[in-house]
Formats: C-alpha cells, structure tokens, sequence
C-alpha cells in the first residue's frame, strides 16, 4: 500500500472541485469519521489500520498498539495539509459529536 492514505476534496456549493490534496497521515487507518465547523476540518487519526495481508481473509482491519492515535485541525479554506495541526490523543472514537465553532 502506498501514500496518500488520506485525501480531502473541497467541492463549491454546484458541486465543482475546489481544492484537492494529500492529508499527511503515517498509515493507512479507518477513517471513519471527521468533523466539519464553519471554519474547520477535523480528523480523527486512530490505530484501527488496514492490513492488505488480510483482504479475503476477513476483516482488512485491526488494532495497532504501534500507531499513535492523533487528532487533526486544518482550515477548510487551506489549500495543502501543511496548514493541519496534529495532537496526540489518548483516546479512541468513531464518530465526533455535534460540530461548532466558537471563539476561545
């Protein structure tokens, strides 16, 4: 498998391509889910990762204690991953709940 594992697509409101790039992530994990604010995109990078050695032979995903789970913040307006913050989180989820923007 190779890079990217994770690209964000930007469509305009009559659905014509806007922006389209790599999202820098270490490995190919479920993206299940990411949240989407006013001003914001943001990704959940967890340790469930796909396994191309177990494609046919089940589920293609599993559990790495290897992979950090991160938590990852980029602009919507942003034109390439350079622009994400990433934090190491101690957690694990699969859906983010309601999504709001608000000022510190």
């Amino acid at each position: 498998m190779r890079q990217p594992f994770l690209t964000y697509h930007r469509l305009s409101a009559d659905g014509q391509l806007i922006t389209n790039f790599p999202v820098q992530v270490p490995g190919p994990t479920m993206t299940h889910d990411f949240a989407i604010t006013k001003n914001h995109i943001v990704w959940l990078d967890l340790p469930v990762v796909f396994d191309m050695e177990l494609v046919g032979h089940g589920m293609p995903y599993q559990w790495s204690d290897k992979y950090t789970s991160r938590i990852g913040l980029m602009a919507r307006t942003t034109r390439s991953s350079s622009g994400s913050t990433w934090s190491r989180a101690t957690c694990s989820t699969w859906a983010t709940p309601a999504r709001t923007s608000r000022a510190a």
